[in-house]
C-alpha cells in the first residue's frame, strides 16, 4: 500500500512538473519521500523541479541520493553532471558525463555537453574530437553541428565552421544556427538549447535537458 501510495503521489508530481509548476511537484515529491526515502527516482525528479527553479546546489543533493541509490541510473549521472556544470564545477560534470556515457553510450546531449565543458576548460582538441565521435554517431545531431562550428569559428577556420552552420540549417531549417537558441521540448524531459554564463564567451551552447525518471 506504501509503494502504491509513492507511485501515486510521484505520477502527480510528474504531471505538475509537466505543466510547469516545479514548486507544485517539489511539495509531491517531498510527499513521496517521506514515505519511502529510498525512491530514486522521487529524488532525481525532484532534482530536475529544482533545476528549473534554478536551486542547482539543491538538486545536486538530490541527485547524488539518487545516483546513490541506484549507482546504474544514466539519467541521475548525466543532471549531476548537468547542475555541476551549471555551478562552474567543470571537472566533476566531465566525470558524471563520462559515468552516464559508460551507461548509456548513445546519449548525445551527454557527449555534446561533454565537449562544451572541455571548451570551457580550453582543452579544445579533446572537444574537437567529441563532436566528431559525437557526429559520426548521429550526422543528423544538428546541435552538435552548430557547436562544433562555433569551436572551428574561435580555432579560426571560418570556412570549416560555415559547413558546419550550413550543416545546422540542412538538419533543421528553423534553428537558426547562427541566431539566439531555440526551447526543445520531448516527452520525458523539459529540453532547451541556451547560453550558459560560462559558456558564453566560447560562443558555445549546453543543451539544457535534464532527464526524468520513469521507473
Amino acid at each position: 500500500m506504501v509503494s502504491d501510495n509513492v507511485r501515486q503521489l510521484v505520477r502527480e508530481a510528474d504531471r505538475r512538473y509537466d505543466q510547469g509548476d516545479f514548486a507544485g511537484a517539489i511539495k509531491l515529491y517531498d510527499r513521496a519521500l517521506k514515505l519511502d526515502p529510498d525512491d530514486s527516482e522521487a529524488w532525481n525528479n525532484k532534482g530536475v523541479s529544482l533545476a528549473h527553479m534554478g536551486r542547482h546546489d539543491d538538486a545536486i543533493e538530490c541527485y547524488e541520493k539518487a545516483q546513490a541509490l541506484r549507482p546504474g541510473n544514466w539519467k541521475a549521472w548525466y543532471n549531476l553532471g548537468l547542475a555541476y556544470h551549471r555551478t562552474g564545477m567543470l571537472k566533476e560534470a566531465l566525470g558524471c558525463y563520462d559515468k552516464s556515457l559508460e551507461l548509456k553510450p548513445d546519449h548525445f546531449s551527454a557527449m555534446d555537453n561533454k565537449a562544451v565543458a572541455l571548451r570551457a576548460m580550453h582543452h579544445d582538441d579533446e572537444a574537437l574530437r567529441c563532436y566528431d565521435a559525437l557526429l559520426a554517431a548521429n550526422p543528423f545531431y544538428e546541435p552538435a553541428w552548430r557547436n562544433k562550428g562555433h569551436l572551428l569559428n574561435a580555432l579560426g577556420v571560418p570556412d570549416e565552421a560555415r559547413i558546419c552552420f550550413e550543416m545546422a540549417d540542412m538538419i533543421n531549417p528553423h534553428s537558426g544556427a547562427l541566431a539566439p537558441p531555440r526551447k526543445v521540448r520531448g516527452t520525458r524531459k523539459r529540453a532547451a538549447s541556451v547560453r550558459n554564463p560560462e559558456d558564453a564567451a566560447t560562443g558555445a551552447d549546453i543543451i539544457e535537458g535534464e532527464e526524468k525518471d520513469d521507473e
